[in-house]
């Protein structure tokens, strides 16, 4: 995978592009945290999105195959890293139509509230709302004692455990227990919180497409975000978890490939 400097940290990303796009709108695949990384929409939902228009997989800081510095984990930073990479590749002029997946989705809201005239539409696939209450008990999540905190990883990302090898699970699994010993996360997720339960973030004022699963827990926080917001779309899909992109590949595919925000 190509890696290039975006704003001094090292990404590593995968453009889908074909000639005759370059004034469209770009997608802009933000994938979770922890375990995650860009090939997660790779195996759902990015060959049909990528028919319709030209599609950017990156894998956040810390992630994948991105380097891994000791500091800069705050949902804004996440959002200056990606306003970057699209500056770094040349993309900066094009309009972005965001794709959040878990904890993507607030790096996606943040960006929508700090680049308001590019972003044309934010699709949130059981995104996390960027807010105070998600960011405190994620948080709070990854504080635990070691044997919880695997506990809650080997449940939290099951879905995606369970289609590697062993060996590969467990360099996951060891990235993972890097990024939450040896990096700013941990502290920069708690000032996050404390950032916005002082000043809330402002209105989600971009169209968003809101996919989520019934049995999510991040469901009732997007929709307490969402509520104002003058331009929303809700898919809620009966008995699916925050596992959605792998329990309804099909169906966040059709529905990611047949809505385009403004364009």
């Amino acid at each position: 995978m190509p890696k290039v400097d975006a704003g001094g940290v090292e990404l590593s990303y995968q453009l889908m592009a074909r000639e005759g796009r370059e004034g469209a709108p770009l997608a802009v695949y933000i994938h979770g945290l922890i375990m995650d990384n860009h090939t997660s929409a790779l195996f759902t939902f990015a060959g049909a999105l990528s028919e319709r228009r030209d599609l950017l997989l990156y894998d956040l800081r810390g992630h994948g195959a991105s380097a891994r510095p000791a500091w800069g984990y705050t949902v804004g930073q996440h959002a200056l890293d990606l306003l970057a990479l699209t500056e770094a590749l040349g993309l900066g002029g094009r309009p972005l139509y965001l794709v959040g997946c878990s904890f993507g989705g607030a790096v996606a809201l943040e960006v929508a509230a700090r680049a308001p005239g590019r972003v044309w539409g934010v699709a949130l696939v059981d995104g996390h709302p960027n807010s105070a209450a998600f960011l405190a008990q994620l948080g709070g999540d990854l504080a635990a004692s070691d044997e919880e905190r695997a506990g809650l990883i080997a449940r939290h990302f099951e879905h995606w455990l369970s289609r590697d090898l062993p060996r590969k699970r467990e360099r996951l699994a060891a990235r993972a227990r890097g990024l939450l010993t040896e990096t700013s996360l941990l502290a920069d997720l708690a000032a996050d919180a404390a950032r916005l339960a002082a000043a809330p973030p402002p209105p989600v004022l971009a169209p968003v497409l809101a996919l989520y699963g019934e049995r999510s827990d991040a469901y009732p926080l997007a929709r307490a975000r969402l509520a104002g917001a003058p331009r929303v779309a809700w898919r809620v899909f009966a008995g699916r978890s925050h596992a959605l992109l792998w329990e309804e590949r099909e169906g966040v595919a059709g529905a990611l490939a047949g809505w385009g925000g403004e364009g």
